[in-house]
């Protein structure tokens, strides 16, 4: 289901090493592998890349691991809320890697797929309660990133359903189902 499957794990530090002679100067998408968002995901060109891998040594991020990938193309990005094995709400928030905030329904095949990535096997969830970021990329969709609740921005959604299931999942785990 990820949007990047292709992706290598990498310091910065090496990535920014070997670049040039390993990378063919090509363009690629670069993100940390934490969910303490210590940067945001971006794409790295030949002509960029310098000043970009710059602002990570500024930023003391030398050492962190980050995923690099191709870049895809992405058409639409969504970000949903996941409280326990559900989806809570959701927000349109992107649109051809643009910020575009508005009210917008997901398409049937992104629905489709928040849903069934909730329901997943729990092991693989980074908390009961997290986002789930997910993209049309040539009219598939796809899981761009999973995030913590609280790194993330809530953009349009629904903050009343949110917190009403964030409130009922909270007493859930406290005391079991009632």
């Amino acid at each position: 289901y990820l949007l990047n499957h292709d992706f290598i794990l990498l310091p910065v530090s090496v990535f920014k090493r070997r670049y040039e002679d390993s990378f063919d100067n090509e363009s690629f998408f670069l993100r940390p592998d934490s969910g303490s968002k210590s940067f945001s995901g971006s794409t790295l060109t030949p002509d960029t890349y310098k000043s970009e891998l710059g602002m990570l040594d500024s930023w003391g991020v030398i050492d962190d691991l980050v995923c690099i990938s191709k870049v895809k193309p992405i058409e639409k990005e969504f970000r949903f809320w996941v409280v326990g094995d559900s989806i809570s709400t959701c927000s349109f928030y992107k649109k051809n890697c643009s910020y575009d905030i508005k009210h917008e329904d997901p398409p049937s095949e992104i629905t489709y797929l928040a849903n069934k990535i909730a329901g997943l096997n729990r092991d693989y969830f980074p908390d009961t309660c997290f986002t789930l970021d997910l993209c049309l990329s040539d009219n598939k969709p796809y899981v761009v990133e999973l995030n913590s609740l609280s790194a993330s921005g809530v953009y349009l959604c629904d903050l009343n359903t949110l917190f009403e299931d964030l409130r009922i999942n909270h007493l859930k785990e406290l005391f079991g189902s009632f």
